[in-house]
């Protein structure tokens, strides 16, 4: 199978010229401490997305980014010695990009033979880190910051599409400074900078990729709760019915707002690096905002998400699904344990109201009878509550209100009630059969998180209760949370690739 991706340009012994002012002639040789301010050295470099031979979970395989994912519009290379930039940093920015043809090794996307020229270096340059899809301005650097203040950069790398994907050199053990790739010879002339090995910088996105997809055939449903076996009959106003869900999209919850540049992994074990394969599998959490989504950034299919190894707030897939009965949309009500649609809901208030109001109908003669459901509104709100009323995130409080006169009786005699407060009640609500369900991303048997360059695949094996009802269907947020004295739960499997894939079967609704 032949791939294709948007890699460096199509020529062998393209040159960039970082800053052409000064011609200093090829092939004069440095000075004796390694440079000479006033001529040229070369650099010979490959960019490689770094592949993996180990596997680090079960059946994990490899797979290769799209054209998108692949794309390289710009970028920045810094040349250091000891964590200094000892040249100017060479942006890449007027480079000419190309499809070139996948070699043998999928795991592998690099163009050999780009010759780098460096100006008036300070010195020989013995290590090098690789920004793509981002330029100094973007990364708020300049020729004065050192490694460490690039291993610093903390910003908001979540752009998408293509040509807007950064790649940051890998960081692994084995690496120079855990980021740097070593620098073994700087040449004096271009002739012999191409004759010879390039520079191998592995490079990988910062970015982590997830996908959330039913089995084959559909996630096996298990709506009733409590139920010792699979069953999606439930009790709705009294009668059994049947009821389905059909999964509409998901989100992420506790998505990092931000993430370093450069991953660091000075906690990492040694069983979390890769150093053969350029790569490591795992990252420090890092310290920043983590945002919740609601109903309205629900989608399907794969999303990306940045970095977040953060085991007391992980990153979770909220699966959204609609119930339904008879194939349509059901309005639902929970109070006290039972099950009830909105109209189902409403007689259950009017028998309350029954033998403490009447209402009075005026004809011929005027008669008083029992309250009916046409009697009072019940409005489904969370503002303006009574003293002392609080809600959970899925529920509402059905406040009733009187349409008509309502009387108290004594004996055979009615009065009205002035000043009437029917009150309300504080209920689980389904808007238009809204529901969720929640489940951290899987890294490994051990640690929940989503670390850069992996792609997390969640294969829905089951849906199991009636999830976390959504009763107002606009809101700006939801903070995931199962209801109490309810199991409700999603079984997922998740798949992790390098992209490397992490696969995770996953049950929803506990």
């Amino acid at each position: 199978m032949k791939l294709k991706h948007l890699l460096f340009g199509a020529l062998a012994a393209l040159v960039f010229a970082a800053c052409a002012k000064n011609e200093a002639p090829a092939g004069t040789n440095p000075g004796e401490d390694g440079g000479v301010s006033g001529l040229r050295s070369y650099v010979k470099v490959d960019f490689v997305m770094p592949g993996n031979a180990a596997t680090r979970a079960d059946d994990a395989v490899f797979e290769a980014g799209s054209a998108d994912e692949n794309q390289v519009d710009s970028g920045v290379l810094f040349f250091f010695d000891n964590g200094t930039q000892v040249a100017d940093p060479f942006e890449l920015g007027d480079a000419t990009w190309s499809a070139e043809e996948e070699g043998t090794d999928i795991n592998i996307e690099s163009k050999s033979g780009v010759i780098v020229v460096l100006e008036n270096p300070l010195k020989e340059p013995t290590s090098v880190v690789a920004v793509l899809n981002a330029t100094l301005a973007d990364l708020g650097l300049s020729k004065s910051s050192s490694l460490a203040d690039i291993k610093a950069v903390v910003k908001d790398f979540s752009a998408t599409g293509a040509g807007k994907f950064v790649m940051s050199s890998s960081a692994y053990d084995g690496a120079v400074d855990d980021v740097a790739a070593e620098i073994e010879t700087v040449y004096s002339s271009r002739a012999d900078a191409e004759a010879n090995a390039s520079v191998k910088i592995p490079v990988e996105r910062v970015v982590a990729k997830v996908d959330v997809q039913e089995k084959e055939g559909g996630a096996t449903m298990n709506l009733a709760n409590g139920s010792t076996a699979a069953s999606n009959t439930v009790n709705i106003d009294g009668e059994d019915v049947t009821i389905s869900a059909t999964i509409d999209g998901w989100w992420f919850d506790n998505a990092a707002s931000t993430s370093l540049l450069l991953k660091d992994i000075s906690d990492n074990a040694d069983a979390d690096n890769d150093a053969d394969n350029f790569r490591s599998y795992w990252a420090k959490p890092v310290p920043g905002t983590l945002t919740h989504g609601a109903l309205k950034d629900a989608k399907t299919g794969a999303q990306y998400v940045q970095e977040n190894t953060d085991a007391d707030a992980p990153t979770q897939a909220v699966v959204a699904a609609t119930l339904k009965v008879n194939d349509k949309a059901v309005k639902l009500v929970k109070f006290k344990g039972t099950l009830y649609t909105e109209d189902g809901f409403a007689i259950a208030v009017a028998n309350t109201l029954n033998g403490t109001y009447w209402t009075k109908t005026e004809g011929e003669t005027v008669t008083y009878e029992t309250v009916d459901t046409d009697d009072f509104t019940i409005t489904y709100t969370s503002e303006n509550l009574p003293t002392g009323v609080e809600l959970e995130s899925y529920e509402a409080y059905a406040k009733i209100d009187a349409t008509t006169d309502y009387y108290v009786k004594s004996g055979d005699t009615y009065t009205k009630v002035d000043d009437l407060d029917l009150g309300g009640y504080v209920v689980q609500r389904w808007e238009d059969g809204q529901t969720y369900y929640f489940v951290p991303i899987q890294h490994d048997a051990d640690r929940t998180g989503v670390v850069r360059n992996h792609v997390y695949k969640l294969t829905v094996n089951s849906i199991n209760g009636l999830g976390t009802p959504v009763p107002f269907k606009d809101v700006d947020e939801i903070i995931p949370i199962v209801p109490e004295e309810t199991e409700t739960y999603i079984s997922a499997e998740i798949d992790i690739l390098a992209w490397k894939i992490v696969k995770q079967d996953v049950d929803l609704g506990k």
